[in-house]
């Protein structure tokens, strides 16, 4: 599942605010760990194994025919460029459930026993305002060339995206450089965002809607990693694990020997500080794309809680689902709403 698959207003959402549904005033009854499967919950299957390295080699491209072009092509190295640029970072909400017991093949001690474990993608949250986006990109006298000893050179912060000469020119000094191992690196990160607020909501939303008294956690990813080099030139990637144990004797050679180029270092601000209007003092109230932390997890909260009843293992919440969930909360606050960026991110600015 990626962030390319698109809402679809024709799928029913898990739950209907036009139906008329309310919670119960009342405590739910205690988790049961043997609920049957919701017939209007959509998972779709997804291993979570390796999560927080988030590094694929590939791009958006898909084609290993394509990819070799983006060290010898300038046009199309900008390309790539200039949609990554507009393309949310990882944005995950891991959810896990479980609780001990005591071992049943007669052995000391207790063994865990996973309740429910499922993920879901909160891309969309990013969807709705480019100009929370700021990008670090080289200046046209710098090409961010980090080779050698591996020493980065100054870069320039824009607000925004990139302007058009700096990312074409470095486009085109790097397809220029006659190196035969090179590799660059786009990195893409979330700010500004209470990671402490949004894992103390979600746990204690989740234990209330379930009543639920084991052991829960919360993992959140808000990062990804993208290292780009040719597809046959295993030495430039760092994902390629099993040949650092294969050549261990030379990797620090060969690894010298790598031309490394840092492009693009992408910030999306999950929050902006307030704005004060012209003669007045802010009112402290943080400006949001879209929702708060807390309205996040009030919003994904039928979602969680149906997976959960579910005992879904190993299941990702799909982006539409996700997005019919945050389309139920309510519009930005016209004195919120965020101010328009230097820079705002058009497709021609690029």
């Amino acid at each position: 599942m990626t962030l390319d698959d698109k809402p679809a207003g024709s799928r029913t959402p898990l739950i209907d605010p036009e139906a008329g549904l309310e919670w119960p005033a009342a405590l739910p009854p205690r988790y049961n760990a043997d609920a049957t499967l919701s017939p209007s919950l959509a998972v779709k299957a997804c291993p979570l194994a390796n999560e927080p390295r988030m590094v694929n080699i590939l791009g958006k491209l898909g084609a290993a025919r394509l990819y070799s072009r983006l060290n010898r092509d300038p046009a199309v190295l900008h390309a790539y460029l200039h949609g990554e640029v507009r393309e949310p970072p990882k944005f995950t909400m891991s959810v896990h459930g479980y609780s001990t017991r005591s071992r049943t093949d007669g052995g000391l001690g207790q063994e865990r026993v996973s309740n429910f474990s499922f993920a879901a993608d909160l891309g969309p949250v990013f969807e709705f305002e480019r100009e929370f986006c700021e990008t670090i990109v080289p200046e046209p006298s710098d090409f961010a060339y980090r080779g050698g000893a591996e020493k980065t050179q100054e870069n320039t912060k824009k607000t925004g995206c990139p302007s058009k000469c700096p990312l074409e020119h470095w486009a085109r000094a790097y397809c220029a450089d006659p190196e035969t191992f090179k590799t660059f690196t786009l990195r893409k990160h979330i700010t500004r965002l209470d990671l402490a607020t949004l894992r103390s909501e979600a746990e204690r939303q989740i234990r209330s809607a379930l009543n639920y008294k084991d052991c829960l956690t919360i993992d959140v990813c808000t990062g990804d990693v993208r290292n780009i080099g040719q597809e046959d030139q295993v030495l430039c990637s760092d994902a390629c694990q099993q040949w650092k144990w294969l050549l261990w004797p030379t990797w620090p050679l060969a690894r010298w020997c790598v031309n490394r180029y840092e492009v693009l270092d992408v910030f999306w601000h999950f929050s902006l500080p307030p704005a004060a209007s012209a003669g007045q003092r802010c009112d402290g109230a943080n400006r949001y794309p879209k929702v708060s932390e807390e309205a996040l997890v009030a919003n994904l909260l039928p979602l969680f809680k149906s997976a959960a009843e579910a005992g879904v293992q190993g299941g990702m919440i799909t982006v539409r689902e996700v997005n019919r969930a945050l389309s139920s909360a309510p519009p930005v606050d016209a004195a919120a709403a965020p101010a328009a960026a230097e820079g705002p991110c058009d497709p021609d600015c690029l």
